[in-house]
């Protein structure tokens, strides 16, 4: 089932894990979360399917939020640093997977920052959104004066828009739902798709207004606005993905291979 055999790594009923997982079980535990054997299992499965497609080192922030205590689901699984976060407690954080808002108070500060994080406007900002619907204007990133790093939904409107650096005719997709992932693809200046569940909406390529990538860090359960966090309907969010150098084929494939991750735990 695993394909690779990692040595002397440790395992559970037989199964070798990969240094990448057992760094990120290490961590959620020693920041006092707890892992069942089952979870373990299946998110070495999910490194192992990321890795042999060539899309795990693409993948540069992933928040899976694991471990039933608020320290470790603000833990990234790729740097193992935390989110700072903002009055987030341990009921917050479900036993399995997921992290709860509450609309008003409570978010995190990725510390990623676009404009020295990335490469370039070639990347993928993704979320699962495991219960709620989201109503309000706003839903996750940044922006800045002219300059945005945006999933967000408009009051008024059907839909879920995609902003990134201010790109005119911004790609929509339907409102978020429970139970449904979300995310927007771009691999180049002239090039902005949007997803929901891993099939794409629409398609823009009309250039962005600026090359240069917003200079703030990106939010999540909330937007930063300027540095200052605006809040929408809350949700409960099973994954927040950043990824770089992304094709359109990754982006789908890590969608459903997230959502087997997901589905194996029960989670979903």
């Amino acid at each position: 089932m695993f394909g690779t055999n990692f040595g002397n790594n440790a395992s559970s009923g037989g199964v070798s894990y990969t240094p990448e997982a057992i760094a990120y079980f290490d961590a959620v535990e020693d920041a006092g979360g707890t892992l069942t054997d089952n979870v373990k299992d299946e998110y070495n499965a999910f490194v192992i399917r990321e890795k042999d497609a060539s899309r795990y080192d693409k993948i540069k922030r992933l928040y899976p939020y694991l471990g039933g205590v608020i320290n470790s689901a603000v833990i990234d699984a790729i740097t193992l640093a935390s989110a700072t976060n903002v009055n987030f407690v341990d009921a917050d954080a479900d036993a399995t997977c997921g992290l709860q808002g509450d609309g008003s108070t409570k978010y995190l500060n990725t510390l990623f920052n676009p404009s020295t994080s990335l490469a370039g406007n070639n990347f993928m900002f993704y979320i699962f959104n495991l219960a709620g619907v989201t109503t309000g204007n706003l839903i996750q990133g940044a922006f800045s004066g002219t300059t945005s790093f945006l999933l967000y939904e408009s009051l008024g409107t059907s839909g879920i828009n995609t902003n990134f650096n201010r790109l005119a005719g911004t790609p929509s997709l339907p409102k978020l739902a429970a139970g449904s992932s979300m995310y927007a693809l771009r691999t180049s200046d002239t090039d902005l798709r949007s997803f929901r569940d891993g099939v794409q909406y629409e398609i823009n390529t009309t250039a962005t207004t600026t090359a240069t990538l917003p200079n703030f860090n990106l939010f999540t359960m909330a937007t930063s606005n300027n540095g200052s966090p605006s809040f929408y309907t809350p949700s409960e969010f099973g994954c927040y993905m950043i990824g770089e150098g992304l094709t359109v084929a990754d982006s789908q494939g890590f969608d459903t291979s997230y959502k087997t991750f997901l589905t194996n735990i029960e989670a979903i």
